[in-house]
């Protein structure tokens, strides 16, 4: 069992963690492609927090990835991490330490990017109450653990800024810049800027869709996402790796 964690703003001065889980089925496939009992606990001095719930599986390559999340207080944490099947006769346990950082504090800050070669306009099915880092407005990303792609793909990236800073206007002004690097070299791709109203507690969802056909070589690339604030001259950012095929 192997994990990503991705961070979203949540409510009442907390973050959201969204774990991404890649079990390999081997032998089990036809055990671990049904819904899974998940369970785990967060730790962080004196506090901790017990969660579990059940999980479909999505199927990506010849593995399985599964969703899993709740909202914490930014700061360190010891993360268990289990899950077993229907029959309880297949299991694994995780530990881990993570790191949920804070959205709340008034600078300039990006989520982590949600990425993805599969984008569609129809929102997915989910229970009532329950939140969905993939589920962007009128836009649904297909979840990806490998971020695996070929040079006929896109790569389709979602993120959110929190804490712009306005004119007398209430209009934000940033500019969006985007690198790609393999290796010793890096290649820029064509920035946006973004002048528009907005409440200072909002966040603004922002996205673009990169072609890969032009893409020079084939292999192992980085993409970081730079935004400045034109008011206040700040800059935050975020990295995500991908391989091209």
């Amino acid at each position: 069992m192997k994990k990503k964690a991705l961070f979203t703003k949540a409510r009442n001065n907390s973050s959201y963690l969204t774990i991404l889980l890649k079990i390999e089925p081997a032998e089990k496939k036809d055990i671990i492609e049904k819904k899974l009992s998940f369970f785990g606990r967060v730790e962080s001095g004196s506090y901790f927090y017990d969660f579990s719930e059940e999980k479909a599986p999505i199927k990506e390559k010849d593995y399985f990835i599964f969703q899993v999340g709740l909202p914490l207080r930014p700061g360190e944490y010891k993360l268990f991490l289990g899950f077993y099947s229907p029959d309880k006769k297949t299991y694994s346990l995780k530990m881990d330490q993570i790191e949920v950082p804070d959205f709340w504090s008034q600078e300039l800050a990006l989520s982590s990017l949600l990425a993805s070669p599969q984008v569609s306009e129809e929102k997915p099915l989910s229970k009532k109450g329950e939140f969905d880092v993939f589920s962007l407005g009128r836009y649904s990303l297909q979840p990806s653990f490998g971020q695996e792609y070929t040079k006929s793909d896109s790569l389709n990236i979602f993120y959110h800024i929190y804490n712009v800073a306005v004119d007398t206007d209430q209009n934000c002004s940033l500019l969006i810049e985007f690198e790609l690097q393999k290796g010793e070299k890096k290649y820029k791709l064509n920035p946006q800027r973004r002048t528009q109203k907005v409440d200072e507690s909002a966040a603004l969802l922002e996205g673009t869709q990169i072609p890969l056909a032009g893409l020079p070589e084939l292999g192992e690339y980085e993409l970081t996402v730079i935004v400045t604030d034109e008011i206040t001259k700040k800059t935050a950012s975020q990295k995500l790796k991908l391989v091209v095929h």
